[in-house]
């Protein structure tokens, strides 16, 4: 099992990504944390438990990040997404935006019936693709 060689300081740093594994806090010393964060449905217990694993000093990265429940389709909760994005920038944490798609559910970011692949507008974007792209834009307002 990975998180056994895990444990071993001479393997390579896997990221941990069982499902069993997925919520708990085990800080492995050889180990980077992944952590999901989906907005309505991990809120301050989860990042409780990544800022714990952050100050023992152990990597973490935020392999999945949505604005909605865990699902993937249920409703977006931008507040808690904003203290996500409050959190992960406070210890410069790199995440994932799920997810680039033209699904239709509420993770995507674009619109379910935009067919483009890229040079997307105001208009093909989602309300989580509107959010998520209005936030890299404030933390890199040279690129808008």
């Amino acid at each position: 099992m990975i998180m056994q060689a895990a444990r071993k300081p001479i393997h390579p740093h896997p990221v941990p990504g069982q499902p069993a594994l997925r919520h708990r806090t085990v800080c492995f010393r050889a180990a980077v944390r992944q952590f999901p964060g989906y907005a309505a449905t991990h809120t301050d217990d989860l990042r409780s438990r990544l800022e714990t694993c952050v100050t023992d000093g152990l990597p973490v990265f935020v392999s999945e990040f949505g604005m909605c429940d865990a699902s993937g389709n249920g409703g977006n909760d931008l507040g808690q997404a904003d203290k996500w994005m409050e959190l992960l920038d406070e210890y410069q944490i790199s995440f994932f935006c799920w997810n680039l798609a033209n699904k239709e559910e509420n993770s995507s970011v674009l619109k379910s019936g935009c067919e483009k692949t890229s040079d997307w507008t105001e208009d093909d974007l989602s309300e989580s693709g509107r959010w998520i792209r209005e936030r890299f834009r404030l933390c890199h307002p040279e690129n808008t």
